[in-house]
């Protein structure tokens, strides 16, 4: 009976694998996959991708996306038209030959300052004539240079109003604070042959402006309108149109008639000019600050008050570093009469300011006689007098910025 009875597997496959022989194994999914080809093309594949992902990658730590500008209190769109009437030719070059000398004379005069631009042109079709060739940012201005050499060809038709629009669009991200106690300019800057000629409507532009307006979608912006060789019949079609939009200072912007061979003064005018002023207004805020400081330690001084004296001090000395750091900001060009000027009187009155600490210093350590003290206030006064005269020099000068309606 027992040699009847049914092997063991079990048994039977222990004695086989003992005597050499491979265990038979049911086939895998992985074991499969191993013995057919296209296995070897998909991993291949993906051996491939991955190297071209750390192509990539390395290509953009070599050569970064410049991404979003920082922001920057100084924000420009500015607009070139190329319509057919900047294609005339005004002694020995066209017009937007001398409008795109006259952009490339202000980028490289004023690269110091700090401030964000973006350029677009437009002509030649009403439909499509826009194009942004740079976007607003800071730090492009070879990127603007490259974009100014990429103007099309003066041709057709002229769409103002919908290139304002298209500069809108970009100006409308930028925040209207640049700092927790700044403001943010946004400015639109137009060099025109003329007026709209694709029946745009300026309502279209109006619509969208206005500080503190209930829509929050409407924005407060700046705009300056150059006119270059305008002629007689666009005139005052041109005038009514800007006169609809915001300018300077909460004025109505008004266009600036120009011949074409003073384009390069008329756009340094627009955007050095009114930098200049603003810085102007920021020294003057912090030196009006700083003497002020000044004064009260003098005061202190005469009250033989001690304690406030070394404290007013302080903020003197504070005030004054911050004045000067302020000055360190100011961008001059030396063929700028005006501003070389007002550069200089600024120093001066910087100079007087420093002078000052130092007699405060010397009016608390003055011994009691009479003699020392009557020398050292004289010297006072004397540094006092000279301070004033000097500052009535730079409201003079400030005045003569606005005559010349740069701010």
């Amino acid at each position: 009976m027992a040699d009847n009875a049914p092997a063991d597997r079990g048994s039977g496959d222990s004695e086989r694998h003992a005597a050499g022989y491979p265990r038979k194994r049911k086939p895998t999914l992985a074991s499969w996959i191993l013995e057919h080809e296209w296995y070897k093309l998909v991993t291949a594949s993906v051996a491939l991708a991955g190297a071209l992902i750390g192509v990539v990658v390395g290509f953009r730590e070599l050569w970064p996306d410049p991404g979003p500008s920082k922001p920057s209190p100084q924000n420009y769109a500015l607009l070139l038209d190329r319509s057919s009437s900047m294609g005339d030719t005004v002694a020995s070059a066209t017009r937007l030959e001398l409008a795109q000398d006259a952009l490339r004379d202000n980028i490289e005069r004023f690269a110091a300052m700090e401030r964000a631009q973006g350029f677009w042109d437009f002509g030649a079709s009403c439909e499509d004539g826009v194009r942004r060739l740079e976007r607003i940012r800071s730090g492009n201005k070879d990127a603007i240079l490259g974009a100014l050499r990429d103007v099309g060809e003066p041709a057709g038709a002229r769409p103002l109003v919908a290139a304002l629009n298209a500069a809108i669009d970009d100006l409308a991200e930028i925040p209207a604070t640049y700092a927790s106690d700044v403001r943010t300019i946004r400015r639109v800057l137009v060099v025109t042959g003329g007026t709209d000629t694709c029946g745009g409507d300026i309502t279209t532009v109006t619509s969208r402006l206005g500080a503190g307006a209930d829509d929050p979608a409407r924005i407060e912006l700046q705009f300056q309108v150059i006119a270059v060789d305008v002629a007689d019949e666009e005139r005052e079609p041109l005038e009514r149109l800007v006169a609809q939009l915001p300018g300077l200072e909460g004025e109505p912007a008004q266009a600036t008639f120009v011949e074409a061979t003073g384009l390069t003064a008329a756009v340094n005018a627009a955007i050095g000019g009114g930098e200049a002023c603003r810085q102007k207004r920021e020294l003057t805020s912090v030196m009006d600050s700083s003497i002020g400081r000044i004064n009260t330690a003098s005061r202190a001084i005469d009250a033989e008050d001690r304690d406030n004296f070394r404290t007013s001090y302080r903020e003197a000395e504070q005030a004054v570093r911050d004045a000067h750091a302020e000055r360190a900001k100011l961008v001059v060009a030396d063929d700028d009469e005006l501003l070389v000027r007002l550069a200089r009187s600024v120093d001066e009155n910087l100079s007087s300011q420093d002078r000052q600490l130092e007699l405060l210093g010397d009016r608390a350590d003055v011994s009691d006689e009479t003699a020392s003290i009557r020398i050292v206030h004289d010297r006072w006064e004397a540094e006092i007098k000279a301070y004033n005269d000097r500052v009535d020099d730079i409201d003079a000068l400030f005045r003569e910025l606005v005559e010349r309606r740069e701010c």
